[in-house]
């Protein structure tokens, strides 16, 4: 079974640029770092936008990271749980 994984971050909309999310959340889903900074240093906490769980272990997925560094323009990209992937 593939998940849908946006590469868009789901605060600014733009492209992220270094994937984080939370070491305890279950989903590929990831925002950008420097957004999280921004909003970290207003509200003091971060609340995963896809499952709502509060976050104090943040990081930089790697497997996302890699992913943005393919050139394709795609945002969107289907990826199984054994780590294969395909371009939307």
């Amino acid at each position: 079974m593939k998940e849908k994984l946006d590469l868009v971050c789901p605060y600014t909309k733009e492209k992220i640029k270094y994937p984080v999310r939370g070491r305890y959340c279950r989903h590929f889903g990831c925002a950008c770092l420097e957004t999280i900074i921004a909003f970290h240093h207003l509200k003091r906490q971060w609340i995963c936008p896809q499952c709502d769980s509060k976050v104090n272990e943040p990081y930089i997925d790697l497997f996302v990271y890699e992913l943005l560094k393919d050139r394709t323009k795609s945002t969107t990209v289907y990826v199984e749980k054994d780590g294969n992937y395909e371009w939307a």
